[in-house]
């Protein structure tokens, strides 16, 4: 199960990756200074500043790693075995 999980991210990680950096080429590194400057700390004001407004693209390069970890059969028959096979071997 490990190696299949495994194979999928590795193979869905691209399509994240991109993503999120085409949106972060947009995004102002001021507003995260800023609300450090008014007393959030790192994680706090990634997760109010920074996330809401990269969100669209994470879930983007959410459905696309999804649309081809559902679409990857060969990955999926070379790394899985046993009582563990995907949805795509079981068809």
């Amino acid at each position: 199960m490990s190696g299949l999980v495994l194979a999928n991210v590795m193979l869905g990680l691209p399509y994240v990756v991109i993503s999120v950096l085409a949106r972060l080429q947009s995004f102002d590194p001021a507003q995260e200074t800023v609300a450090r400057s008014l007393g959030m700390n790192r994680l706090r004001s990634f997760f109010f500043v920074t996330l809401p407004q990269i969100k669209s693209s994470v879930v983007a390069g959410g459905n696309f790693a999804y649309i081809s970890a559902m679409d990857e059969t060969i990955v999926a028959l070379f790394t899985s075995g046993g009582q563990y096979q995907p949805l795509t071997r079981r068809t």
